[in-house]
């Protein structure tokens, strides 16, 4: 294994992953990139007059912001972790980074919602479980 891919969203469980892929990191000599995804927002009508470019630099913000926290909360000597803001629907911009980049593993946390929830919501890791052709660890 030389390559995992890790899906950060600021939750305690993607937390929970990015330690888990830093530590099989650590003991098998691969690189980890850290990934967060932001979604295109479509506006209505009515709201064209909301400046995009100032709401989409606020998203690059915010995604580098908890990029850096989940590196440094993560961070352990020997390891190179990366990071990389990707745009899309979470599950669909991490399997299609995994396969264009060769990523062996990908890594995302579970949040642990009843199926119910995971019915009604959708949920990341299930989709990206289903979609993705590389190996996929789920974290809880």
């Amino acid at each position: 294994m030389k390559k995992i891919l890790v899906g950060v969203d600021g939750s305690e469980a993607s937390l929970k992953a990015a330690k888990w892929a830093v530590d099989l990191a650590a003991a098998t000599g691969a690189s980890v990139t850290f990934a967060y995804s932001i979604v295109p927002v479509v506006y209505p009508a009515e709201m064209m007059w909301v400046p995009t470019v100032e709401f989409e630099r606020a998203q690059q913000e915010a995604a580098a912001k908890l990029l850096s926290q989940a590196r440094e909360q993560t961070q352990r000597t020997g390891v190179a972790i990366e990071t990389v803001t990707l745009h899309g629907p979470a599950a669909e911009a991490m399997a299609d980074e995994a396969k264009a980049h060769a990523y062996d593993l990908l890594a995302v946390g579970s949040r642990g919602h009843g199926a119910v929830k995971r019915i009604l919501m959708g949920s990341v890791a299930s989709r990206l479980v289903h979609i993705c052709e590389r190996a996929v660890l789920v974290v809880r």
